[in-house]
Order: C-alpha cells, then sequence, then structure tokens
C-alpha cells in the first residue's frame, strides 16, 4: 500500500511488477557481498513473474575513479489500463 499522507489516509494499491529500487538495491547488495563478477557490465534483474507481469530491469554501476559512485537503471516500459489489474 501507498499512503499520500503521514495519518495513512487516501491509500491506493500498488501492483508494481517490477521497481527501481529493488532492482539497485539488489546489486548494491550483491556488489556488497562480493557476488559481482564484474563492476562495468549491466545486472539484468528480473521480476514481476509471479504477477503474470515479467519485467526486466538492467543496473549498470557508476564508476569514478574505480569506485562506484551510484547506478543508472533501464528497461522497457510497457503501459496498460489501470482497469486491467
Amino acid at each position: 500500500m501507498i499512503s499520500n499522507s503521514a495519518s495513512g489516509s487516501g491509500t491506493t494499491k500498488c501492483r508494481c511488477a517490477a521497481t527501481g529500487i529493488a532492482a539497485s538495491a539488489l546489486t548494491f547488495g550483491l556488489l556488497a557481498n562480493g557476488a559481482l563478477k564484474s563492476r562495468t557490465l549491466p545486472v539484468t534483474v528480473n521480476q514481476g513473474r509471479a504477477m503474470k507481469r515479467p519485467s526486466r530491469i538492467s543496473v549498470r554501476l557508476n564508476l569514478e575513479g574505480g569506485e562506484v559512485t551510484g547506478c543508472g537503471l533501464g528497461g522497457e516500459v510497457r503501459l496498460e489500463n489501470s482497469a486491467q489489474h
């Protein structure tokens, strides 16, 4: 649920099949645990399969002087009529 107020009123259901924040958190978790083979190749994160809305997000680490300073996200987007879900 997502709320647009501090009191929690105005909540709406969120059926996000893929989220950039989850993909980037996973990528940085893999980095922190030494599970990435390369810092220069993008990480592809597949999400949404259980929702029958498979999605793919590509995460590329930003490097400055060999240090990771952030990340960039990419992928394809398909908009759907929210009345269908």
